[in-house]
């Protein structure tokens, strides 16, 4: 994804991006954990989703590893994350999306344990999705898919 395309999908939910000051790609987890732990402590979030451990690919699987890991580091008192914040006064719950075909990346059915209904939300995560453009064209070269958005409902 690119950071363009980043920028447009926030702009169509009215939200807000955090940014770590690097790619996590080639950085360690210690690292990289240190900047997740850091964002936890500043939003203090009652609530957080990420990516399947079980995902397609790889770059998803280390984000959730990292995403998992910050909540409970972010409440230790005596860590610093280097974020110059106070610790978390609570865990967040934590929340997995489903991931892209919902299977594996060995192709196996990744079982739900919980769904939630966003049907009267589709056209709007329709129109986020819609401004990966890079990751659409990557997509398509990859499965053959000529539109992954055609997929949703399937999903």
């Amino acid at each position: 994804m690119t950071m363009l395309s980043a920028i447009r999908s926030v702009s169509v939910i009215e939200g807000a991006m955090v940014v770590t000051d690097g790619p996590i790609n080639g950085v360690t987890f210690w690292l990289a954990s240190n900047r997740f732990c850091a964002v936890v402590e500043a939003l203090q979030p009652d609530l957080i989703l990420t990516y399947s451990p079980l995902d397609y690919i790889v770059d998803h699987e280390e984000t959730s590893r990292l995403v998992r890991n910050a909540p409970f580091i972010a409440s230790v008192s005596h860590y610093d994350c280097g974020g110059n914040m106070p610790p978390t006064w609570q865990t967040p719950h934590l929340y997995y999306c489903n991931v892209a075909g919902l299977c594996d990346c060995f192709g196996f059915p990744l079982l739900r344990h919980m769904a939630v209904d966003i049907s009267n939300t589709m056209s709007l995560k329709r129109q986020v999705l819609g401004c990966h453009q890079p990751q659409k064209e990557w997509l398509r070269y990859i499965t053959g898919v000529d539109d992954c958005l055609e997929q949703l409902d399937e999903w």
